[in-house]
């Protein structure tokens, strides 16, 4: 028997190759999913949420028979900033996520965060899902949104606002990304709307306050923080501004409650009337022993969109496959989408704080 010699340069040539097949099998035991949340900061109650609806999503799968083969794991960054986000660290941790941690999909939560994410994500080939307010900008081959558009929230507020008969109509708004949306769609509504800019670090409003009462405004729209919109509730009472004050979607969240203190009785806010299904609440209830609210369904169905989809197509048509597919029952409600992405509408009702 005779041996033939192999050189060293060889046998590195060969592990190399050899290291080359197996990375790609190692790298598909995972399926990281990005996710830019608030965590911290005025909408931490609504990004824990939501962080929760993706981990219960994650575990589903994990135990399944697809988990036999691939884990899913969340990999989440805190994009909060106090009443603010920190959009510039969002950016970074997008491509952090994509080019070291090798995400297959990245999770937006509302539209700031989505306008700053999707460029980066585009940039290489990775879907993104914004499953949370406002976060839908349309036309993105690689990107749907499971939250309708904000202008039913708007019409819904103008025609309660109809209904009471109410006359003189403005607008305190922080100028972020959402909040502008739906001023900019109740302006539409409402051409003779008086809209006031405040900035996200503002605690003192009895002086815009008495400015609206002065000018006989008797419905007030806040769009702004939830914790802040609270502050504006305690204050309106404070000192005796007696306007009906509107929010929108979400206004049940407990920072406006704990801001507003007794202020928040008979808040009117527009809520999406979408019904969690009770499997979901089951399944719920059993992980956390809590009541689920809507940002952890939606992001428990935006996940589990993906992970349905098929995986030997690129990241355009998995995208394009979930938009095209037939309306199916979600977690949140009928899941069905436009050509753009956007979720297709969802009735709305005008909601009250007890």
């Amino acid at each position: 028997m005779t041996f033939r010699r192999i050189s060293p340069r060889q046998i590195i040539s060969t592990l190399f190759v050899s290291l080359m097949i197996a990375l790609p099998a190692l790298a598909n035991d995972t399926i990281n999913i990005g996710a830019t949340l608030t965590l911290t900061g005025s909408g931490s109650s609504w990004g824990k949420e939501a962080l929760r609806g993706a981990e219960l999503a994650a575990k589903e799968f994990n135990e399944s028979e697809g988990g036999k083969l691939r884990k899913v794991k969340i990999l989440p960054h805190d994009f909060g900033q106090g009443s603010g986000f920190d959009l510039k660290g969002a950016v970074s941790a997008t491509e952090k996520l994509i080019v070291q941690d090798h995400v297959s999909l990245m999770l937006t939560q509302w539209a700031e965060d989505t306008a700053v994410v999707l460029p980066v994500a585009q940039k290489h080939g990775i879907p993104v899902i914004g499953f949370s307010a406002g976060s839908a900008p349309k036309n993105s081959a690689n990107f749907i949104s499971l939250w309708p558009s904000p202008a039913l929230l708007v019409k819904a507020t103008v025609a309660e606002i109809a209904r009471l008969n109410l006359k003189r109509v403005a607008v305190i708004t922080q100028e972020a990304t959402y909040y502008l949306r739906l001023s900019d769609e109740l302006k539409k509504e409402v051409p003779n709307a008086d809209v006031h800019f405040i900035n996200g670090s503002e605690t003192d409003f009895r002086t815009l306050l008495g400015k609206l009462r002065a000018q006989k405004v008797d419905a007030l729209v806040g769009y702004v923080a939830y914790s802040t919109l609270g502050i504006i509730l305690r204050q309106a009472r404070e000192s005796q501004f007696s306007a009906t004050i509107f929010g929108y979607n979400g206004c049940n969240d407990k920072s406006v409650r704990e801001a507003a203190g007794e202020a928040a009785k008979g808040f009117i806010y527009p809520e999406y009337a979408w019904k969690d299904s009770d499997d979901f609440v089951s399944k719920y209830r059993a992980a956390y022993s809590e009541e689920p609210s809507v940002p952890a369904s939606v992001s428990y169905d935006a996940l589990k969109l993906f992970l349905i989809s098929d995986f030997s197509k690129s990241s355009s048509e998995r995208i394009e496959q979930i938009k095209t597919a037939p309306p199916r029952a979600g977690a949140s409600g009928m899941l069905a989408f436009d050509y753009s992405g956007e979720r297709q509408k969802i009735p709305v009702e005008i909601r009250v704080l007890k």
